[in-house]
């Protein structure tokens, strides 16, 4: 049964209460997001734990980045280099930009 199906009942209207869904929004949502993550640092910590998972599946998450990600890929050979290989050939590249380059 649909709501505008009950007899008596019209819509809902959420414009008339927008005010109030903002202030709850902001308070329950958004300032809680802003107090968890003070408290606790959960995303700085979620972030500092990707570059200490050893599987080349996640390197474009780490602080390698893309370079190590693309590395991987044209070279083809996921699954034979190891992790500590990738690291170490992204680590040399730091001072490259986008094209290969110092910079």
């Amino acid at each position: 049964m649909r709501v505008d199906d009950v007899e008596g009942k019209g819509e809902v209207a959420f414009e008339k209460y927008e005010k109030e869904i903002d202030e709850f929004k902001q308070r329950e949502i958004y300032e809680r997001i802003f107090r968890e993550e003070n408290a606790h640092d959960t995303f700085h910590s979620f972030f500092a734990s990707l570059d200490s998972v050893r599987k080349p599946d996640l390197l474009y998450l780490s602080s390698l980045g893309v370079t190590a990600a693309r590395r991987q890929m044209a070279e083809g050979e996921k699954d034979t280099k190891s992790v500590e290989q990738i690291i170490s050939e992204a680590s040399d590249d730091e001072g490259e930009d986008a094209n290969g380059q110092e910079g």
